[in-house]
């Protein structure tokens, strides 16, 4: 097998991407990181190889996956978009073209249909390449929760699976996807499944999650149950969607990010009832394992779903929890804690990432990068430029001019690297 050597594609026109030359010097782009042992390579056509190199999927298409930028490559319940010549279809993981290339579009597999267009005309086929829904429509979205928004002569609406209309095609292009049995078709109307119709009064109307969606009016958040019922007034500034049970609320600030800033923050439950009171600079926009981290007078620390402070504040800077620890920081340096405050990992890095990922966390130290456990043992050297995080177990570094796929283990493992710049686009 030839050696692989990977140049990695700084610059804007392909950011995000890898370049592959071979012994030829004829190059490849790579869209990492690999899902399912594939990643997505293009030598003037478009085909998979493996983690040892192997091409499992020839390089025959014009384009494979999503059309979104930088997010090439990817399989929708088990099948992967294909284009060639103009012409549309799928494929499978081993590269069966289980759908024939005959379509002028198709879209990704959403509850065992994928919605097609040819002619101008658009409807739905199964798995099977079988067209379950003719094509008739303008425009056809996504199933969810087994509807879906279709569109001709400029008017939307909702058709189920069996291709029967639930709702007329009367709605403008503000109709939304179905979520928890409604759907937002304006910003003051709401349908059922069935297609009733319930006008509501606010500014701004969110989709409902836990059972609740947040409502705005006149600058005031509250929240309505599906009944349409204001079960929490709209009495806040700011207003988060209910996570863990309870739901970050301020008066006097606004979201910033994540984190509610400004005036004072605290937590309500789906009652309305302030579990938390409103007394803190800052909130984190949710509970995460059952912990939350707040701000008072500059210093952050973390508190329970009771408000007891847990977690003294006296960090300058703290994230969520994530697999039993949480990335604090203090004086400029960075460690992690375990949700009983002891400080697992000591704060002496410089930089680390938010969160430990498969098992492991980048940190940096003297602006050279490595990987500890959850232990903080340094099972990966402090010794690079560059590192990103362990993906199906292996990541990519950068030391000096080169870079690497490494394992867990820090060994180089697969492709050879050296970072590219690409000319300007």
């Amino acid at each position: 097998m030839k050696k692989l050597i990977i140049l990695v594609c700084l610059g804007l026109f392909l950011s995000g991407t890898l370049l592959i030359a071979d012994d030829d010097n004829d190059y490849m782009v790579v869209y990492p990181p690999f899902k399912d042992g594939l990643v997505l390579v293009q030598k003037n056509k478009y085909g998979f190889i493996d983690k040892t190199g192997k091409v499992i999927i020839p390089f025959k298409y014009d384009y494979i996956g999503s059309r979104s930028y930088g997010y090439g490559g990817d399989f929708s319940e088990g099948l992967a978009r294909i284009c060639l010549n103009g012409k549309e279809g799928f494929i499978d993981k081993t590269g069966k073209e289980v759908i024939p290339l005959k379509y002028d579009d198709v879209e990704n597999f959403s509850e065992g249909l994928a919605s097609v267009k040819l002619k101008g005309k658009c409807g739905y086929i199964d798995k099977t390449g079988k067209e379950v829904i003719p094509l008739k429509y303008d425009g056809a979205g996504d199933f969810s929760e087994g509807l879906a928004l279709v569109s001709l002569n400029s008017k939307q609406g909702y058709i189920d699976k069996t291709g029967k209309e639930i709702t007329p095609l009367k709605y403008d292009y503000y109709a939304k996807d179905f979520s928890e049995g409604l759907a937002s078709v304006g910003n003051f109307v709401f349908i059922d499944k069935t297609g009733k119709e319930i006008l509501l009064k606010y500014n701004y109307v969110y989709r409902f999650e836990s059972g609740l969606a947040r409502v705005s009016l006149n600058g005031k958040w509250g929240y309505i149950d599906k009944t349409y019922k204001e079960v929490i007034p709209l009495k806040y500034d700011s207003a988060g969607n209910f996570i863990e049970g309870l739901a970050s609320v301020n008066i006097g600030g606004k979201l910033d990010g994540w984190e509610f800033k400004g005036g004072k923050c605290g937590f309500i439950d789906k009652t309305g009832k302030e579990i938390i009171p409103l007394k803190y600079d800052a909130a984190a926009y949710r509970f995460s394992e059952g912990l939350a981290s707040v701000t008072l007078n500059g210093k952050a620390g973390f508190i329970d779903k009771t408000g007891k402070e847990v977690i003294p504040l006296k960090y300058d800077y703290a994230e969520y929890f994530n697999e039993g620890l949480a990335l604090v920081s203090l004086n400029g340096k960075y460690g992690y804690i375990d949700k009983t405050g002891k400080e697992v990992i000591p704060l002496k890095y410089d930089r680390a990432k938010e969160y430990f990922i498969e098992g492991l966390a980048s940190v940096q130290l003297n602006n050279k990068w490595g990987f500890i456990d959850k232990t903080g043992k340094e099972v990966i050297p402090l010794k690079y430029n560059y590192v990103e995080d362990f993906r199906e177990g292996l990541a990519y570094v950068e030391l000096g001019e080169h870079g690497y796929f490494i394992n867990k283990t820090g060994e180089e493992v697969i492709l050879k690297v050296k970072k590219y710049t690409p000319p300007i686009q």
